[in-house]
Protein backbone atom coordinates (compact mmCIF):
# COMPACT_ATOMS: atom_id res chain seq x y z
CA UNK A 1 0.00 0.00 0.00
CA UNK A 2 1.05 3.59 -0.59
CA UNK A 3 1.57 6.61 1.61
CA UNK A 4 -0.55 9.26 -0.08
CA UNK A 5 -0.32 13.03 0.31
CA UNK A 6 -3.54 14.88 -0.51
CA UNK A 7 -4.21 18.53 -1.25
CA UNK A 8 -7.86 19.62 -1.26
CA UNK A 9 -8.96 16.59 0.74
CA UNK A 10 -11.71 18.34 2.68
CA UNK A 11 -13.77 19.22 -0.40
CA UNK A 12 -16.60 17.42 -2.18
CA UNK A 13 -14.40 15.11 -4.23
CA UNK A 14 -11.81 14.88 -1.46
CA UNK A 15 -14.26 13.27 0.93
CA UNK A 16 -15.00 10.52 -1.58
CA UNK A 17 -11.35 10.01 -2.46
CA UNK A 18 -10.41 9.57 1.18
CA UNK A 19 -13.11 6.96 1.66
CA UNK A 20 -11.96 4.94 -1.37
CA UNK A 21 -8.28 5.07 -0.48
CA UNK A 22 -8.76 4.20 3.16
CA UNK A 23 -10.92 1.24 2.13
CA UNK A 24 -7.99 0.10 -0.05
CA UNK A 25 -5.62 0.24 2.93
CA UNK A 26 -3.56 3.29 2.01
CA UNK A 27 -2.10 5.64 4.62
CA UNK A 28 -3.30 9.20 4.03
CA UNK A 29 -1.84 12.56 4.99
CA UNK A 30 -3.88 15.63 4.09
CA UNK A 31 -2.70 19.22 3.94
CA UNK A 32 -5.17 21.80 5.19
CA UNK A 33 -4.92 25.46 6.12
CA UNK A 34 -7.44 25.10 8.92
CA UNK A 35 -7.96 21.87 10.88
CA UNK A 36 -11.08 21.41 12.99
CA UNK A 37 -10.86 18.25 15.13
CA UNK A 38 -14.46 18.75 16.23
CA UNK A 39 -15.68 18.24 12.67
CA UNK A 40 -14.85 14.54 12.42
CA UNK A 41 -17.09 14.08 9.38
CA UNK A 42 -15.05 16.47 7.27
CA UNK A 43 -11.71 15.90 8.99
CA UNK A 44 -11.67 12.13 9.35
CA UNK A 45 -9.75 10.85 12.39
CA UNK A 46 -8.24 8.03 10.33
CA UNK A 47 -6.36 10.60 8.21
CA UNK A 48 -3.21 12.40 9.34
CA UNK A 49 -4.12 16.08 8.99
CA UNK A 50 -1.27 18.58 8.69
CA UNK A 51 -1.96 22.30 9.01
CA UNK A 52 0.11 24.05 6.35
CA UNK A 53 -0.11 26.59 3.56
CA UNK A 54 0.22 24.86 0.18
CA UNK A 55 2.01 27.92 -1.21
CA UNK A 56 4.60 27.81 1.59
CA UNK A 57 6.29 24.61 0.48
CA UNK A 58 8.79 24.66 3.36
CA UNK A 59 5.86 23.84 5.65
CA UNK A 60 5.16 20.47 4.00
CA UNK A 61 7.87 19.48 1.51
CA UNK A 62 9.60 17.10 3.95
CA UNK A 63 6.48 14.92 3.78
CA UNK A 64 7.52 13.92 0.25
CA UNK A 65 10.35 11.89 1.73
CA UNK A 66 7.88 9.17 2.70
CA UNK A 67 4.85 9.97 0.51
CA UNK A 68 5.41 8.84 -3.07
CA UNK A 69 1.87 9.47 -4.32
CA UNK A 70 0.57 13.05 -4.38
CA UNK A 71 -3.02 13.92 -5.27
CA UNK A 72 -4.00 17.49 -6.12
CA UNK A 73 -7.74 18.13 -5.77
CA UNK A 74 -7.38 21.90 -5.33
CA UNK A 75 -9.60 24.07 -7.48
CA UNK A 76 -12.39 26.61 -7.79
CA UNK A 77 -14.82 27.35 -10.58
CA UNK A 78 -15.52 31.00 -9.73
CA UNK A 79 -12.77 33.54 -9.23
CA UNK A 80 -12.78 35.99 -6.32
CA UNK A 81 -10.04 38.43 -7.35
CA UNK A 82 -10.81 40.79 -4.47
CA UNK A 83 -9.63 37.99 -2.16
CA UNK A 84 -6.67 37.11 -4.36
CA UNK A 85 -8.40 33.92 -5.51
CA UNK A 86 -7.75 33.78 -9.23
CA UNK A 87 -7.49 30.84 -11.63
CA UNK A 88 -3.83 31.66 -12.10
CA UNK A 89 -3.12 31.27 -8.38
CA UNK A 90 -5.54 28.61 -7.20
CA UNK A 91 -5.40 26.29 -10.21
CA UNK A 92 -2.19 26.85 -12.15
CA UNK A 93 -0.16 28.27 -9.27
CA UNK A 94 -1.01 25.48 -6.84
CA UNK A 95 -0.26 22.80 -9.41
CA UNK A 96 3.14 24.38 -10.11
CA UNK A 97 4.11 24.79 -6.45
CA UNK A 98 3.56 21.09 -5.81
CA UNK A 99 5.27 20.06 -9.05
CA UNK A 100 8.31 22.23 -8.41
CA UNK A 101 8.86 20.61 -5.01
CA UNK A 102 8.60 17.20 -6.68
CA UNK A 103 10.91 18.14 -9.57
CA UNK A 104 13.79 15.91 -8.47
CA UNK A 105 11.60 13.00 -7.37
CA UNK A 106 11.31 10.91 -10.52
CA UNK A 107 10.02 7.95 -8.50
CA UNK A 108 6.94 9.91 -7.35
CA UNK A 109 3.47 9.95 -8.87
CA UNK A 110 1.40 13.14 -9.24
CA UNK A 111 -2.35 12.63 -9.74
CA UNK A 112 -4.03 15.81 -10.93
CA UNK A 113 -7.77 16.45 -11.15
CA UNK A 114 -8.37 18.69 -14.15
CA UNK A 115 -11.69 19.19 -15.95
CA UNK A 116 -13.50 18.30 -19.16
CA UNK A 117 -11.65 20.70 -21.43
CA UNK A 118 -14.17 20.70 -24.28
CA UNK A 119 -17.16 21.67 -22.15
CA UNK A 120 -18.72 25.10 -22.14
CA UNK A 121 -20.40 24.86 -18.74
CA UNK A 122 -17.29 26.20 -16.99
CA UNK A 123 -15.56 29.56 -17.61
CA UNK A 124 -12.97 29.68 -20.36
CA UNK A 125 -10.35 30.99 -17.94
CA UNK A 126 -10.92 28.01 -15.67
CA UNK A 127 -10.41 25.51 -18.49
CA UNK A 128 -7.37 27.42 -19.74
CA UNK A 129 -5.72 27.31 -16.31
CA UNK A 130 -6.42 23.58 -16.00
CA UNK A 131 -4.89 22.90 -19.42
CA UNK A 132 -1.81 24.95 -18.62
CA UNK A 133 -1.42 23.01 -15.37
CA UNK A 134 -1.71 19.72 -17.26
CA UNK A 135 0.96 20.77 -19.75
CA UNK A 136 3.30 21.82 -16.96
CA UNK A 137 2.93 18.52 -15.12
CA UNK A 138 3.33 16.35 -18.21
CA UNK A 139 6.68 18.04 -18.90
CA UNK A 140 8.13 16.88 -15.56
CA UNK A 141 10.23 13.79 -14.86
CA UNK A 142 7.84 12.24 -12.35
CA UNK A 143 4.84 10.15 -13.38
CA UNK A 144 1.66 12.13 -13.95
CA UNK A 145 -1.96 10.96 -14.19
CA UNK A 146 -4.69 13.41 -15.17
CA UNK A 147 -8.39 12.97 -14.42
CA UNK A 148 -10.80 15.18 -16.39
CA UNK A 149 -14.30 15.01 -14.90
CA UNK A 150 -17.12 17.26 -15.99
CA UNK A 151 -19.74 18.45 -13.47
CA UNK A 152 -19.68 16.08 -10.50
CA UNK A 153 -22.76 15.21 -8.51
CA UNK A 154 -23.61 13.19 -5.45
CA UNK A 155 -25.31 13.22 -2.04
CA UNK A 156 -22.32 14.96 -0.44
CA UNK A 157 -23.19 18.24 -2.16
CA UNK A 158 -26.78 19.38 -1.85
CA UNK A 159 -28.74 19.88 -5.06
CA UNK A 160 -26.13 18.45 -7.42
CA UNK A 161 -27.88 15.15 -8.02
CA UNK A 162 -31.14 16.85 -8.93
CA UNK A 163 -29.39 19.32 -11.21
CA UNK A 164 -27.42 16.54 -12.89
CA UNK A 165 -30.56 14.48 -13.46
CA UNK A 166 -32.29 17.44 -15.10
CA UNK A 167 -29.31 17.93 -17.42
CA UNK A 168 -29.02 14.23 -18.28
CA UNK A 169 -32.71 14.01 -19.21
CA UNK A 170 -32.16 16.66 -21.86
CA UNK A 171 -29.02 15.10 -23.35
CA UNK A 172 -28.79 12.67 -26.25
CA UNK A 173 -26.31 9.84 -25.50
CA UNK A 174 -25.53 9.73 -29.22
CA UNK A 175 -24.49 13.39 -29.38
CA UNK A 176 -20.89 14.65 -29.01
CA UNK A 177 -22.01 16.62 -25.94
CA UNK A 178 -22.56 13.33 -24.08
CA UNK A 179 -18.79 13.14 -23.47
CA UNK A 180 -19.18 16.07 -21.09
CA UNK A 181 -22.25 14.82 -19.25
CA UNK A 182 -22.48 15.15 -15.46
CA UNK A 183 -20.64 12.35 -13.67
CA UNK A 184 -21.13 10.82 -10.23
CA UNK A 185 -18.42 11.94 -7.82
CA UNK A 186 -18.15 8.33 -6.65
CA UNK A 187 -16.98 7.29 -10.14
CA UNK A 188 -14.30 9.97 -10.20
CA UNK A 189 -13.07 8.97 -6.75
CA UNK A 190 -12.99 5.29 -7.74
CA UNK A 191 -10.94 6.17 -10.82
CA UNK A 192 -8.41 7.95 -8.62
CA UNK A 193 -8.34 4.95 -6.28
CA UNK A 194 -7.75 2.64 -9.26
CA UNK A 195 -4.79 4.77 -10.31
CA UNK A 196 -3.28 4.66 -6.82
CA UNK A 197 -3.95 0.92 -6.63
CA UNK A 198 -1.95 0.40 -9.83
CA UNK A 199 -4.89 -1.00 -11.78
CA UNK A 200 -4.19 1.19 -14.82
CA UNK A 201 -1.22 2.78 -16.57
CA UNK A 202 -3.37 5.20 -18.54
CA UNK A 203 -2.25 8.85 -18.34
CA UNK A 204 -5.41 10.85 -19.09
CA UNK A 205 -8.91 9.89 -18.01
CA UNK A 206 -12.01 11.41 -19.62
CA UNK A 207 -15.57 10.78 -18.41
CA UNK A 208 -15.88 7.65 -20.56
CA UNK A 209 -12.73 6.19 -18.99
CA UNK A 210 -13.94 6.46 -15.42
CA UNK A 211 -14.98 3.50 -13.29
Amino acid sequence: MSNVLLFGASGFLGQEVMEKLIASGHQLTAITRSFDPENSKKFRPDVDWVEADLYQADQWKELLNDHTVVINLVGMVKEEPEKGLTYDKVILGAAKVIADVMADKSDHHYIYVSTHLEGLATPEGYRKAKKEAEDYLLAQSFKTSIVRPSMMYGPGKAGTSERAQAILEKMDPASPAWAGRPIAVEKVAQTIANIVNGKTDQTIFENDDMA
